[in-house]
């Protein structure tokens, strides 16, 4: 079942942290396809390729279907998964979250490993912000040029957001309507025009 919105980041955010000589610098992005993802992944291995590890982790799907981790050549649990369960904490998707480690000299140990990788994930985090996305209905909306003023007003007093009008013999106009208000705006526009409104659903949207 699709869901009417989802929480994901709102912006890159970034961390460095201290362990023991060791420097841990966090990168928290969304990200909405796993394209994305490896893409991002893929730069910061680039600008870190003297870095002893890049571990990452992410969560991608509007359900949060998709998640993935790796410790990088870290020992197995320490590194992935603390920076897996800080975005699962957050109860955000379509993020994904990428730790370097340059190593200073000191062993840390598991324990020491697993505090600081997840500390630099959940700092990381927090500098991006959450952000909510909400589904929204696109349909084509077809009308007759009287019962344009009409429309423009009703449509402001719900909200409904207006697009890429076409102006031929007719209006056609592409129309936003969060998917819960889907059945209202059909029945209004039915109201509105008397049954002379054509109404086509295109897709459905995150904004």
């Amino acid at each position: 079942m699709m869901k009417d919105s989802y929480k994901t980041l709102k912006k890159a955010g970034r961390a460095e942290i201290i362990e023991k000589k060791s420097r841990f610098i966090g990168l928290a992005a969304p990200a909405e396809t796993e394209e994305d993802a490896q893409a991002l992944l893929q730069a910061a291995r680039a600008e870190h390729k003297d870095a002893s590890h890049n571990v990452y982790a992410w969560i991608l799907g509007i359900n949060g279907e998709n998640p993935r981790q790796s410790d990088d050549g870290e020992p197995g649990g320490t590194a992935g998964a603390p920076a897996l369960g800080a975005i699962s904490k957050l109860g955000v998707t379509n993020a994904i979250v990428i730790v370097t480690r340059y190593f200073g000299g000191i062993l840390l140990g598991t324990g020491g490993l697993t505090r600081a990788y997840g500390q630099a994930a959940r700092e990381s985090l927090a500098d991006a912000g959450i952000a909510e996305r909400f589904s929204y209905d696109e349909f084509l909306l077809t009308i007759s040029y009287p019962l344009l003023s009409k429309f423009q007003h009703e449509f402001a007093k719900r909200g409904y957001t207006i697009k890429n009008p076409v102006y031929t013999e007719d209006v056609k106009l592409g129309v936003f309507v969060r998917t819960p208000q889907a059945d209202e705006f059909s029945r209004l526009s039915a109201d509105l025009s008397g049954g002379g409104a054509h109404i086509e659903f295109k897709s459905t949207v995150y904004l």
